[in-house]
C-alpha cells in the first residue's frame, strides 16, 4: 500500500508505522535534514513535493491575492504539476515497487505538513488515476488513522500483476 503522510505526522508514528515490517519510505518534502537518516529503506522523490505557489493557494483558497497567484493560475500549476513526467515517474516508481518487491508492505510517502494539508488528498487520487485500476492501494494517514487495519492489508497477487500491466504500459510510452 502507498501512504500519503505529513513529515510531522510521520515522526510521531515511525515506530508503529515501520516496527517489523517491510517498509519504505519517499521522502517528499524537499528538506536537506536528518529525520529519515535513522531508517534503512529511505529514497528522495521530490516529484511527490508540488510547487510553493500550489501548496499556499490550496492553504490559502479564501484570499489568492495574499498569495500572489489567479485561480485560473492556480489551476494550471496544479494540473501542470499533476500531469508531469516528474510526477507520473515517482508514482510509477512507487508501483513497481509493490510490483518488484514481494516482502515489501507499505510505502510511505512523506511531505511537509503544509504540502501534505494541501494536496495529500488530490495527491492519493492522482497516484489512482495514473494507474487506472478499479481497486485501492493508495491512502492518506488520515484514512489509515481511521482505519488501522489499511496498515496491515497487502494486495492479492491478481492485484499486484494489474499493477505489473500499469507499468509495463507506462514503460512503453
Amino acid at each position: 500500500m502507498i501512504i500519503v503522510i505529513g513529515k510531522k505526522d510521520f515522526v510521531k508514528n515511525a515506530k508503529k508505522l515501520v516496527e517489523k515490517k517491510e517498509y519504505l519510505i519517499c521522502d517528499g518534502t524537499g528538506e536537506e535534514d536528518d529525520t529519515f537518516v535513522k531508517y534503512a529503506r529511505v529514497v528522495t522523490m521530490e516529484g511527490f513535493n508540488p510547487p510553493s505557489k500550489v501548496i499556499k493557494g490550496k492553504l490559502n483558497t479564501k484570499d489568492l491575492d495574499d498569495v500572489g497567484i489567479s485561480e485560473d493560475k492556480l489551476k494550471k500549476l496544479e494540473k501542470k504539476f499533476y500531469k508531469g513526467k516528474e510526477f507520473r515517474t515517482v508514482v510509477m516508481a512507487c508501483i513497481k515497487d509493490i510490483v518488484n518487491s514481494s516482502d515489501l508492505h507499505n510505502i510511505y510517502v512523506v511531505l511537509t505538513n503544509k504540502a501534505y494539508k494541501a494536496c495529500g488528498k488530490k495527491i492519493v487520487k492522482m497516484i489512482h488515476k495514473n494507474a487506472d485500476v478499479d481497486f485501492d492501494f493508495a491512502f492518506t494517514y488520515d484514512d489509515v488513522s481511521g482505519d488501522k487495519s489499511i496498515l496491515k492489508k497487502s494486495l492479492k497477487d491478481s492485484k499486484i500483476k494489474t499493477l505489473g500491466k500499469v507499468i509495463n504500459k507506462f514503460e512503453k510510452n
